[in-house]
């Protein structure tokens, strides 16, 4: 797994496994995804605009892969849109210790094998889903002579959850959502 920036330690922290909460009731506690993705729909039934699963999740999976080889890559402009300014300043923090050292980082996929809706949150204006997802990737980090800073660092990472928070204003027209924070289960 890619460490990623901002990380949140407890995947549970922003509302993972927490159902949904608005403004006028709490919903049910449910760490299962189908129940996951019905209080996501219930609350955004009530924050005044559409919601379709299905459609979130492959977005979160291309969202999720874009912004692991954005920051792998310090591709800077690919990241500001995808990410809070708060999360954007920590990825951006990396990026620039890494160049500072001369490091160059390469990563590359082999599989997102499931992303899960697990929580939803709605307050005021804002609303926030939690994804889970399980991947496999390769990540080297190299110093400028393109020797690994670390020698294991090369292999295939094991399957591990990473949760990624994402957000955006249900008022606004823009349609896309912001990754707002990330966590790992340990």
């Amino acid at each position: 797994m890619v460490p990623m920036p901002g990380r949140r330690d407890r995947p549970g922290a922003a509302g993972a496994d927490r159902g949904c909460r608005s403004a006028d009731r709490p919903l049910e506690r449910s760490g299962r995804s189908r129940h996951a993705a019905g209080a996501g729909t219930r609350c955004h039934c009530r924050a005044g605009f559409s919601f379709d699963p299905r459609h979130f999740i492959s977005g979160a999976r291309s969202a999720y892969e874009m912004i692991v080889l954005a920051f792998a890559n310090g591709d800077r402009r690919a990241l500001k849109d995808l990410l809070s300014s708060e999360v954007y300043e920590s990825f951006e923090t990396v990026i620039k210790d890494r160049e500072k050292h001369e490091q160059k980082t390469e990563t590359r996929f082999v599989s997102i094998d499931k992303a899960e809706l697990v929580g939803a949150e709605a307050r005021d204006r804002a609303a926030q889903l939690t994804v889970r997802f399980v991947s496999q990737m390769i990540s080297v980090t190299r110093d400028k002579a393109g020797t690994d800073r670390r020698r294991q660092s090369r292999i295939r990472s094991p399957i591990l959850p990473m949760f990624g928070h994402f957000a955006r204003d249900t008022t606004s027209r823009d349609p896309n959502w912001k990754l707002v924070g990330t966590g790992s289960a340990h």
